[in-house]
């Protein structure tokens, strides 16, 4: 409970206080702590057989539907779905005196949340998990009490003590979803598609319930299998059902142009993104997937030095067949889980269409837990990993996938979920970027392109010269082509047309659909109406989301038509406009027009609310909270506002950090705005509006790839990477946004450093440049002292991971600083010679640039243009 709160309940001892921590927007563990009073009597310490404390069972309503329903719903909205007796009340203002109508408020909120609270109880009991719905905390909950009924047991509770280097191998293979840009900023006729229960589908076909259910895996070399498959696959072999279980297999290549996911800092102000792109590098391994799918994008072979296949050894002996919601038998033995929950679903979903009423609604939720059933057994819980602060520094075995390994001290620990299997994950992954990879590999073959894909969709792009109805057959084609993948036995391609593709009228007929993306997971999709309007079908929330609403729905922007059913279902009314707009501005020639003044509510300060949920930042409000009573000052889990301070450029001021107490009313809360830092009260003036802080919201950089900087439109090119060493890394944190938007963004990602060999080749490096450039340059370039250079040239130094993050960095930078030089200095002399040979002499040459005879003849001798002083 480390990071949590400790909240006492009474001042009689004999009674526990409570303790939560807050994992995540939807989640806290909640616990009673030990009572203060010895639970265990004496003769019982002396046989050393202790009581355990008990810590009571909690449910948090929010939680348990969010698992349910997989949507964090407000507690007005869940009401609403749930149809219970009492709804939520309007509080008509906060913070003001009482009154028998906010009393009313507040007793019916109790009454709605106990009323919701039964309604999620008694639909979690029809499913007959084992799992008490206290122990629900996500829906990768409901999966692990599927399992477990099951008879499944984890993986690491039968390989306890699995190799530290074939792990390392493993996870340095590990990739999560491909999501791209290919075409920025400029809009695009297209076809969105969408791959049906895409980990679902790649578990089924790859047949990895077999690794879920064995008791482990055993390995082999497959080093000459590996080349002989990668010589002469094609697409059309993986039309075929059978050829998938053969990808159970991790590849180790020496990148050499390859089309591979590299994970890297594109941007040095910007924390690591995946991108598809060409690699040079020393030797990495990836999975087959992988390989296979930048072969068939790029038509170049990689170069195999090694490759492991696995195979599942026998089945659990605790395997049991379970009467699945009541009335489906699934048998662990014969059946494969993830291809029988989809196809459950897909039962269920046809069977809902012939009903209506009250059984219509019961049918529509089953379909939903079984959707979110098949997505949380399939994938996450293999990958799950919890990090947990140490007091003190604990030294760890780093092992770094090419095999080394080296002991350091971290605070900060991973360990393992219940369910860990990182060789499934892996596999996982790389079987759904192959999928993409094919939908890509077979619109190419139809002459298409695409504007963007998301872990399982592709929106394919139509050509300015194909007619209107070959491009929908072509899309058709593209879809089409995946049929023979179906693992669902319903005779439907894996690859279906996506609602947005259709009339928002009717169902049965398309419309044109087209698209505006700036990059990755930032886009809409949107029709045209007969106006020349555009219709937003759907958009992405991604950036947007840790902003408060500007203004509501009662509040529209002047001029911009209420949202469709679509639309409206996906997007907050604030959300929906911006995209409304930036379309217009897109369709009128040039998205860099885009203003942000088409409502007044976004000239006030920008506001992101969140809440105290841990003692780090209740105690920014530490000295606000001095000299107030508890009901006046924040309080653990009490909202904030963290605002966003104006830039020096724009008139702010430098380092600026800015928060406020939340209140209904925004300008107490900017009035009342200090810097969590310093304490002190920050003006008006100094703050964002909406309009600045969204303002280059349009102008977001796809950097992983070439033209995709901020003002670049068009399409995106993939990037050739030359990497010149690997740094090592731990679990990505979660709420990127959020923690950047806090001002808490340090270390968000767990850096293990690198290996001692990479130590020592940045060390002699540095040695290189200071003997050739001096040791200032070399300073200026690293952010080391002239001091710490001179030891790391000296043979000792600096050893710490920043270091060596900062000297990589600066050696690759003054690299290329002296490479654009010496060009610079090659084009000079050119032009000096070019001077000379028109001139005639050399004399007269000098004489006309008005530069010494002697120093010219020099320069064109050594072609040493720039002083030695200014090429340091």
């Amino acid at each position: 409970m480390r990071g949590g709160f400790t909240l006492k309940m009474s001042h009689d001892t004999r009674r526990p206080n409570m303790q939560i921590r807050h994992l995540s927007a939807r989640y806290a563990m909640i616990e009673f702590a030990a009572e203060y009073r010895q639970q265990t009597s004496r003769p019982d310490r002396k046989q050393q057989d202790y009581v355990p404390v008990h810590r009571g069972y909690f449910t948090d309503v929010a939680t348990l539907a969010g698992a349910l329903t997989s949507n964090a719903r407000s507690l007005r909205a869940l009401a609403r779905t749930l149809k219970t007796k009492t709804q939520k009340k309007d509080a008509g203002g906060h913070g003001e005196q009482l009154t028998d109508k906010y009393l009313d408020y507040a007793r019916a909120d109790v009454q709605v949340t106990w009323e919701c609270f039964e309604a999620l109880a008694a639909r979690y009991r029809t499913y007959g998990l084992g799992m008490g719905h206290w122990q629900i905390s996500s829906e990768a909950s409901l999966g692990k009490a599927i399992l477990a009924s099951l008879g499944v047991q984890p993986w690491l509770s039968s390989n306890p003590s699995p190799s530290p280097a074939l792990l390392a191998k493993i996870m340095g293979s590990y990739f999560g979803g491909r999501t791209e840009v290919r075409w920025r900023k400029v809009v695009r006729r297209v076809f969105h598609t969408d791959f049906t229960a895409m980990y679902p589908t790649v578990c089924t076909l790859q047949g990895l319930w077999r690794f879920m259910t064995a008791t482990g895996f055993e390995t082999r070399d497959a080093t000459t299998d590996a080349r002989e498959l990668l010589e002469s696959v094609t697409a059309a072999d993986l039309q075929d059902r059978a050829f998938w279980p053969k990808l159970a297999m991790l590849v180790r290549i020496k990148p050499d142009g390859d089309l591979l996911p590299v994970r890297a800092a594109y941007c040095a102000e910007k924390s690591a993104t995946i991108g598809l792109n060409y690699l040079t590098a020393q030797p990495v391994w990836m999975t087959l997937a992988d390989c296979i799918a930048g072969q068939l994008l790029s038509g170049k072979t990689p170069q195999v030095e090694e490759a492991i296949a696995f195979k599942p050894m026998s089945p659990q002996p605790s395997l049991k067949p379970v009467n699945f919601l009541g009335r489906y038998k699934i048998d662990p033995c014969q059946d494969d889980l993830f291809q029988r929950i989809v196809q459950l679903r897909i039962l269920e979903k046809d069977h809902g269409e012939t009903l209506s009423g009250v059984e219509k609604g019961v049918s529509e939720d089953l379909s939903q837990f079984l959707k979110i059933v098949a997505n949380s057994t399939s994938y996450g819980i293999f990958i799950q990993v919890n990090v947990e602060t140490e007091t003190t520094p604990v030294d760890l075995e780093v092992f770094a996938s090419d095999g080394a390994s080296f002991s350091m001290p971290f605070r900060k620990v991973e360990r393992p979920g219940p369910y860990y299997h990182p060789l499934l994950a892996t596999l996982i992954t790389g079987g759904a970027r192959l999928m993409l990879a094919l939908a890509e590999h077979r619109a190419t073959q139809e002459g298409l392109d695409w504007v963007f894909c998301d872990t399982d969709s592709l929106a394919l792009a139509k050509p300015d010269d194909m007619v209107e109805a070959d491009f929908e057959a072509a899309a058709r084609r593209v879809i089409d082509w995946f049929l023979p993948l179906d693992p669902y036995e319903v005779d439907k391609s894996i690859l279906k047309a996506e609602r947005a593709n259709f009339s928002l009228n009717d169902a049965s007929i398309t419309e044109p659909l087209y698209c505006l993306a700036i990059s990755s997971k930032r886009y809409v999709l949107f029709n045209i109406d007969a106006d020349g309007e555009p219709v937003v079908r759907k958009g992405s929330a991604h950036g947007l989301g840790h902003l408060k609403s500007p203004y509501g729905v009662d509040d529209p922007a002047p001029g911009i038509p209420e949202p469709n059913k679509d639309a409206a279902k996906d997007l907050p009314r604030w959300q929906h406009d911006l995209w409304w707009e930036m379309v217009k501005c897109a369709l009128a020639g040039d998205i860099h027009d885009m203003a942000y003044d088409y409502h007044p509510a976004l000239r006030q300060p920008a506001v992101s609310q969140y809440s105290a949920t841990s003692p780090d930042l209740l105690r920014w409000f530490k000295a606000w909270n001095l000299g107030k009573t508890y009901d006046e000052g924040v309080k653990p889990f009490g909202f904030l506002y963290a605002l966003h301070a104006r830039s020096p450029g724009m008139g702010g001021r430098p380092n600026l950090h800015p928060v406020a107490p939340f209140h209904e009313k925004l300008e107490y809360a900017v009035r009342n705005a200090f810097d969590r830092i310093t304490q002190e009260r920050v003006r008006k003036v100094d703050l964002e509006t909406y309009a600045e802080a969204l303002g280059g919201y349009h102008l977001s950089a796809e950097s992983k790839f070439r033209n995709g900087d901020r003002f670049d439109i068009g399409r995106t090119e993939r990037r050739h990477v030359q990497a010149t060493g690997v740094e090592l890394i731990g679990k990505e944190a979660d709420q990127l946004d959020r923690a950047y938007y806090l001002g808490s963004a340090a270390d968000l990602t767990l850096h293990y450093g690198v290996s001692p060999a990479r130590q020592e080749r940045a060390f002699s490096d540095v040695a290189s440049a200071a003997a050739a450039l001096g040791d200032s340059a070399v300073a200026r370039a690293t952010g080391l002292t002239r001091a710490a250079v001179a030891g790391l040239r000296l043979g000792s130094g600096i050893r710490t991971r920043k270091s060596l993050s900062q000297i990589e960095t600066g050696l690759q930078a003054l690299r290329a600083a002296v490479t654009e030089l010496e060009q610079a200095q090659a084009v000079e002399t050119e032009r000096l010679r070019q001077v000379v040979r028109d001139h005639g002499t050399l004399r007269g040459a000098a004489r006309l640039l008005g530069v010494d005879f002697s120093n010219l003849r020099k320069r064109l001798n050594t072609g040493a243009a720039v002083e030695h002083n200014k090429r340091r």
